[in-house]
C-alpha cells in the first residue's frame, strides 16, 4: 500500500505540464521515485541549494544522460540531459538503484552508510561512481557537506574506518576526486 502511494505522490508531482515525455526505464522509475517522493531522499537533500544540477548516468542505458535538478526546494529527475554543466555527475547501475530504492530504514546516518558503501562496493554489478566537476568551495556553496553532517556519527564511523577520519581527510580525497576540464 505505501508504494502505491509513493507511485501516486510521484506520479502527482512530476506531472508533464502538458509536455511529451520520453520513454523512460524501470531503473529510471525507480530511481525518480526514490529521489522525489521518498522522506529519507527528501531530508537528505533538504541542505541543496536551488539551481544544483548533477548529471545521472545509470548503465546500460543508452537513453542516459538523465539530470538532477534541485528547484524550489524540491528535487527532480528529469530524462533529459542537462540543462547547464553539472555539478557532479554520477553513475549507478540498476542494480545499485535497486539497493537505494530498496532501503527501508528512516535513519538519514544508515542512508549515507548504504550511499557511501555502494561507491566502495567490490561487486561489478553494484556499482555508484562519483565525479566532481567543483572543487570543496563549490560543493560548500551547494550545500553538499551539510548533507554529510545529516549523516553525522553513522556517516563519520563509516569513513573513519575507509581512511577518512578527518574533515582534512575527506578534503584531500574531494580535491582528488575533482574531474580536470
Amino acid at each position: 500500500m505505501e508504494q502505491m502511494l509513493w507511485r501516486f505522490a510521484a506520479t502527482y508531482q512530476r506531472g508533464n505540464q502538458g509536455k511529451e515525455t520520453t520513454l523512460t526505464t524501470p531503473a529510471f522509475e525507480q530511481l525518480q521515485e526514490f529521489l522525489e517522493v521518498r522522506p529519507i531522499s527528501l531530508r537528505a537533500a533538504g541542505p541543496l541549494k536551488n539551481g544544483t544540477v548533477f548529471q545521472m548516468l545509470i548503465t546500460g542505458e543508452e537513453s542516459t544522460p538523465y539530470h538532477v535538478i534541485r528547484e524550489k526546494k524540491q528535487t527532480f529527475l528529469r530524462d533529459s540531459p542537462p540543462p547547464k554543466d553539472p555539478e557532479i555527475t554520477f553513475t549507478i547501475s540498476p542494480k545499485a538503484v535497486g539497493a537505494l530504492a530498496g532501503f527501508q530504514s528512516a535513519n538519514i546516518g544508515e542512508f549515507g552508510v548504504k550511499f557511501f558503501s555502494l561507491m566502495v562496493s567490490d561487486d561489478p554489478d553494484v556499482t555508484l561512481k562519483v565525479d566532481l566537476h567543483v572543487g570543496v568551495i563549490g560543493l560548500t556553496r551547494m550545500g553538499v557537506f551539510k548533507i554529510l553532517l545529516l549523516g553525522g556519527p553513522d556517516v563519520m564511523s563509516f569513513l573513519a574506518r575507509k581512511g577518512f577520519g578527518s574533515m582534512s581527510k575527506i578534503m584531500g580525497a574531494v580535491k582528488d576526486m575533482v574531474k580536470k576540464k
